[in-house]
């Protein structure tokens, strides 16, 4: 695997404290299966997301090959908006996580997604939820003679996956999942699937959608709104859902219970105003960057989209993505003029004509709201 890395950490004078450096409440979770863009997507969704965690974010991507890694502190759009940082993250797959600030110490190795070599191939894991027999399994498992690399509990399910005496790779991160107790929402990359599990009561949510009929994972149904992917629908409480060439499968390991979802996730909703119905895409992005304060030109006056992913002298996310899924997804708020001639921004409002569903005046034709 590679994997490049900015910040490196610093060795700590201290030791650290496995009960201190624990996720909070929300993190944001996305993956695609099978797509050409995966990574430039990925990023894209995980803006959307960032609303959900502002600590660090990560992606890795598989290209058939082998994985590849970028794990980052900062925001998504201060991170993964340069071209040589998406070129970096080739393959077809890939998953991605935001982090939400922690009560211990920020430190690079506990960036997610995070990744280990197990018998069957490598595997990527990407984990929004609070484990609440995190710590003593971690205990147990160090006790065991078990390494670990983070202070975070989402490692422990790496380790209860490759240590199960199980031949198929469902069947292991099942077995892992049987001994977690408390709230999770996981979605994996294997070398030659994407999976996702969201625990027995449905304390954080996962939703599923599909983009030119590739699979996607997501937290918040936003993240398909700012790639223009259609929603599915959510995942079950309990289910564990598998993608790979074949096509979907669900598993249903769990006892039926009833879905007891965090309220918080029901302010997160109400407060975003996606429950409202807006202009698709751009519209979406803008409100998350008034939210999560969007640091760039412009975002003092409007904090839109486009804010997060400014950065003086750097490229934007746009050239690793193909034209065609520019027309159709990209938001042009995200985008230099002059990676797009084709598409003329408004100086006034720093907005592309798709996103009011305008043609542009001038040479050729106008990329168009759909």
């Amino acid at each position: 695997m590679q994997e490049r890395t900015e910040h490196p950490a610093p060795m700590a004078d201290t030791e650290f404290d496995p009960d201190a450096d624990r996720l909070r409440e929300e993190c944001g979770v996305f993956g695609i299966f099978g797509h050409p863009d995966a990574a430039a997507i990925t990023a894209l969704g995980l803006h959307a997301l960032q609303h959900r965690g502002q600590e660090a974010a990560g992606i890795v991507s598989f290209d058939g090959k082998r994985f590849h890694s970028e794990r980052r502190l900062g925001l998504v759009g201060d991170n993964f908006s340069r071209r040589e940082v998406i070129e970096r993250l080739p393959g077809t797959s890939a998953i991605g996580h935001v982090r939400y600030s922690t009560t211990g110490e920020t430190i690079l190795r506990n960036v997610q997604p995070l990744f280990a070599e197990l018998e069957g191939g490598g595997f990527a894991i990407g984990h929004n939820g609070n484990l609440t027999n995190g710590i003593k399994l971690r205990r147990e498992l160090v006790h065991e003679g078990a390494m670990m690399q983070s202070t975070t509990d989402t490692e422990v399910i790496l380790h209860l996956v490759a240590r199960a005496k199980r031949n198929r790779f469902v069947d292991r991160f099942v077995d892992g999942l049987r001994q977690l107790e408390g709230a999770y929402a996981f979605v994996g990359l294997t070398n030659k699937k994407l999976v996702g599990a969201r625990d027995p009561l449905g304390i954080r949510p996962l939703v599923y959608g599909t983009l030119d009929g590739c699979p996607i994972l997501a937290s918040e149904t936003c993240a398909l709104d700012m790639i223009g992917a259609k929603y599915v629908r959510d995942i079950e409480n309990g289910e564990v859902v598998v993608f790979d060439e074949d096509g979907a499968q669900s598993h249903k390991p769990f006892p039926p219970m009833a879905a007891r979802p965090c309220i918080f996730e029901i302010h997160l909703f109400l407060a975003s105003g996606f429950h409202r119905r807006r202009p698709p895409r751009l519209q979406c992005a803008q409100d998350h960057g008034r939210r999560t304060g969007a640091r760039g030109a412009g975002a003092g006056r409007r904090g839109g989209a486009g804010a997060g992913f400014r950065r003086a002298g750097g490229d934007r996310l746009c050239p690793r993505v193909g034209d065609s899924l520019r027309a159709r997804h990209h938001p042009q708020s995200l985008c230099r003029p002059y990676l797009h001639s084709a598409d003329a921004v408004d100086p006034r409002s720093g907005r592309a004509h798709e996103a009011r569903g305008q043609p542009r005046g001038g040479r050729g034709q106008a990329h168009r709201a759909r």
